[in-house]
């Protein structure tokens, strides 16, 4: 994930350039213009614990950027950081959810929609009612079979992303 900053002029009238790019890499490091930041440069009230902390950051600091004005204003981006799980339950003793965790930029609000499908694509899949949540709570009348369900994900102006097919196997009792 990226982002391109601008020049910036600071009322004094001297030019700072903040020009570059400003990544997460697959690894989960902050970096600008491909070079890994140094932790005396990440901000004091830091939550990046995890990757997902990283990313709580980075949004953050994306948020201050724009503020600023040093930012470009993006279409906001949408981040799929823990996807659905397969499950193998026992019908008539039902209690399992299927969960996923997700962040977007721009402050934009998400909007969660899961499907469920006879095949495993995320695509042609059955609209579930209600089903808007980032956890979804498995229908307790499944019978014995092989169910998928799917996630889309999105929020105003960004890029939807759908999540991985989940496989539920349901045993008999």
């Amino acid at each position: 994930m990226g982002y391109n900053t601008k020049n910036y002029t600071d009322q004094g009238g001297e030019k700072t350039v903040i020009g570059g790019e400003l990544s997460i890499t697959a690894e989960g490091k902050l970096t600008f213009d491909g070079n890994s930041l140094s932790k005396a440069l990440y901000q004091s009230n830091s939550e990046a614990t995890t990757i997902a902390g990283l990313v709580v950051d980075f949004n953050n600091l994306l948020g201050k950027l724009r503020t600023a004005g040093i930012l470009f204003a993006d279409a906001p981006v949408i981040t799929l950081l823990i996807e659905p799980m397969d499950n193998t339950v026992t019908a008539g003793s039902i209690e399992e959810n299927l969960a996923l965790e997700a962040t977007v930029t721009n402050g934009a609000e998400m909007t969660y929609q899961w499907y469920s499908n006879t095949t495993a694509t995320s695509t042609g899949g059955t609209e579930i009612d209600g089903a808007t949540e980032s956890v979804f709570a498995l229908p307790t009348t499944l019978t014995a079979g092989t169910y998928y369900y799917y996630c889309d994900i999105s929020a105003e102006e960004a890029e939807s992303v759908t999540s991985n097919v989940v496989t539920v196997t349901v045993e008999a009792a």
